[in-house]
């Protein structure tokens, strides 16, 4: 088992998870004392069917035990794990959070099917309780936790207690470490694991290639017009970006803090609509007649003027660049349109030259040169 899944930090579970701490979430288990490895597999695998059949995705989540003896400092080197499910308040491939009684609901049928005394249920909204809850519904206890690695650790240390109550002595020091599955190495592997939320653990480790040896990025920086718009432009795998171009430039640097960006991935980036009405707030469009270049007004099916939003010279000062693949010429506004919501970047879709990220928060960018 060790060698398919990866023990993360604090900062990593926090930064990989925390989408899912506003929407809300459970975490349940379907393992018993009693049972052997063989049924416990198979009744973890029969949980993840269950989520899966309810309309949830899951994630995967276990605690690794070592044990220290604090009058002589061993600690065994290999863990033990728990193995439970993380469920998101969300819909399956979707960054929209679902009504959190259906969740709660959901938690109760586990837990009597699975025979569990409890699960943690974290609610809907910014509040930092979460709640140890029964079969039958009922509030057994009440925990605080500030992140989704306080509430991990809680549930496993809560688990381990209850199967293990021999181990409560003083004598001896738990110590929890929380892993996650690694991500699927191929498309075969990703389909046996439907329904499961899958993470690139590495993506922090993002490179700039540039032709410049003294390379600085501040707030000052004058971008050059790429493919997703103006901007910085990183990538997570330095081989994947084109021979003939950027991957003959001979200076590689890291970002050392890309942690701390906040990048708006393909769900979070808006529909036409949501452009369409960010643009009119903030008169990059206004409404107005459709005109002909001969000057003749254009006509609904009714006979009426066509009304529709249409650019306004504040547009046109920004649009400046038009994509050579999709004609579009809107990227400045998605960019606008993210920045309003906090991002500092956005990871796309698709990419010609491979995976790549752009930045545009630029006094943000903490830079190493390594090559």
């Amino acid at each position: 088992m060790i060698d398919k899944i990866i023990s993360i930090d604090e900062t990593t579970l926090n930064r990989v998870l925390s989408k899912h701490f506003k929407d809300g979430f459970i975490i349940i288990t379907a393992d018993k004392s009693y049972i052997t490895d063989t049924e416990r597999k198979e009744r973890f695998n029969s949980l993840k069917r269950d989520v899966v059949n309810a309309g949830y995705s899951y994630i995967p989540v276990y605690g690794g035990y070592k044990e220290t003896d604090p009058e002589t400092g061993k600690q065994y080197d290999a863990p033990s794990f728990e193995y439970g499910l993380l469920v998101p308040n969300q819909k399956p491939f979707s960054n929209k959070s679902k009504d959190d009684d259906n969740l709660i609901e959901l938690g109760k049928k586990l837990a009597a099917k699975y025979d569990q005394e409890t699960f943690l249920y974290k609610p809907k909204g910014d509040d930092y309780n979460s709640y140890w809850v029964d079969a039958n519904g009922n509030f057994v206890q009440n925990f605080k936790g500030l992140t989704i690695n306080d509430m991990s650790q809680e549930f496993f240390t809560k688990l381990y207690h209850s199967k293990n109550p021999q181990k409560k002595d003083r004598r001896f020091t738990l110590v929890t470490e929380i892993y996650l599955n690694k991500a699927p190495n191929n498309a075969s592997e990703a389909y046996s694991r439907f329904g499961e939320q899958f993470f690139n653990l590495n993506e922090n480790k993002m490179f700039h290639l540039s032709n410049n040896p003294n390379l600085v990025i501040d707030k000052n920086y004058k971008p050059k017009q790429g493919q997703l718009g103006k901007g910085f432009y990183v990538t997570k795998n330095i081989n994947d970006w084109g021979e003939e171009s950027i991957g003959k430039r001979d200076y590689i640097y890291q970002i050392i803090n890309f942690d701390e960006l906040n990048i708006a991935k393909p769900t979070d980036q808006p529909s036409r609509k949501e452009l369409v009405d960010f643009g009119l707030k903030m008169g990059f469009y206004k409404m107005g007649k459709v005109i002909k270049p001969n000057g003749e007004i254009v006509k609904d099916l009714d006979g009426n003027d066509l009304i529709r939003p249409i650019e306004t010279d504040k547009y046109k000062k920004y649009a400046t660049y038009q994509d050579p693949m999709t004609g579009s010429s809107i990227d400045f506004l998605e960019q606008e349109y993210l920045k309003s919501k906090g991002f500092d970047g956005k990871e796309p879709y698709y990419s010609r030259d491979g995976h790549q990220i752009i930045i545009w928060n630029y006094d943000k960018i903490k830079l190493k040169r390594i090559k």
